[in-house]
């Protein structure tokens, strides 16, 4: 998309992974949140009211809306 003042409007990735580490991610709660090296996977449990959270900084601001995007294995 061209913008009238000529700038190419663009998606920007913030920050992607492959989870062959999980180097700088941060959470609350390291038992539900965490790194499984044999998968190279990022494991998650959500549980309502535990306020449980894992969170990576980004390396600069970002202001506005946002899309994210991330595959699920369900584990039964």
């Amino acid at each position: 998309m061209i913008a009238q003042a000529g700038c190419v409007i663009a998606d920007t990735t913030l920050y992607e992974t492959d989870f062959s580490n999980a180097e700088g991610w941060e959470t609350n709660s390291p038992s539900s949140f965490y790194h499984d090296e044999k998968s190279g996977r990022y494991h998650y449990q959500i549980t309502g009211g535990t306020g449980s959270y894992a969170c990576i900084p980004l390396s600069k601001p970002h202001a506005g809306p946002f899309t994210l995007e991330f595959d699920v294995y369900p584990v039964l």
